[in-house]
């Protein structure tokens, strides 16, 4: 939640971070599966495989969506800007639900 809303603040600003891997790997897990009446990712990239292509980790079945960590944590939490930092199959299909 917290490594999200400073991305939330950071991207719009330009002010890029490299979060430390445990962090990234610690959200990524976290955000796949969490499924709840305001904040439900896990809804919206049911179907898709996420791929970081900087760290050694991926979750899910179905059409890619992969980039750097950071950008897919963020599309995988429903922010649209991230989008344009990740590609595949997924994409499109994601974007569409969002």
């Amino acid at each position: 939640d917290h490594t999200i809303h400073q991305q939330d603040i950071r991207r719009p600003l330009d002010r890029p971070r490299t979060i430390p891997e445990p962090r990234l790997r610690a959200a990524l897990d976290g955000v796949v599966g969490l499924s709840g009446p305001f904040f439900a990712p896990k809804k919206s990239i049911k179907g898709l495989r996420l791929e970081a292509a900087d760290i050694d980790w991926s979750s899910g079945d179905g059409p890619a969506l992969r980039g750097p960590s950071e950008a897919v944590l963020m599309a995988a939490a429903g922010r649209t800007a991230a989008l344009a930092d990740v590609s595949g199959e997924g994409v499109e299909v994601l974007a569409g639900r969002l």
